[in-house]
């Protein structure tokens, strides 16, 4: 029989990998990112998220809300509400829309931005999927 902090333990173990896989729960996303991205979240420096397009995210419409929850971090989080979605059939095709991408990018090159995508995704998973660009605006933190 486990004990009580055991059962509290696979229960918090669950909750994170049922986050980790994008769940989707009445209009409401749930996703993992970096401190980084967090950070820049919270200090109005980022207001777009670009993910692999897969099946929960293909659901992503306009005034769903957004649950970015720190990677290994259980306290911080931050509430946002998306404005617009953009698919993009490739990284190419996103490079080519430049407008859409934050400040920081733009002083990439085509190169670095697109080695950027494929050091968090994969070089293969980069160049076999579409990209999902997520406008949103932060609701709470």
């Amino acid at each position: 029989m486990k004990t009580l902090q055991e059962e509290k333990s696979i229960l918090i173990n669950y909750k994170k990998s049922v986050i980790i896989n994008n769940m989707y729960i009445n209009n409401t996303f749930y996703y993992q990112i970096y401190e980084e991205a967090y950070n820049d979240i919270i200090n109005g420096l980022k207001n777009i998220e670009f993910r692999l397009l897969d099946d929960n995210n293909s659901k992503i419409k306009k005034n769903d809300i957004i649950i970015f929850n720190v990677l290994n971090n259980d306290k911080s989080s931050v509430k946002v509400k998306v404005n617009d979605k953009i698919i993009f059939n490739d990284v190419n095709q996103l490079w080519d829309n430049k407008k859409i991408l934050n400040d920081h990018f733009l002083n990439l090159n085509k190169e670095e931005f697109i080695k950027i995508f494929n050091n968090i995704f994969g070089e293969e998973a980069v160049k076999s999927n579409k990209i999902i660009a997520i406008k949103f605006s932060v609701l709470e933190n």
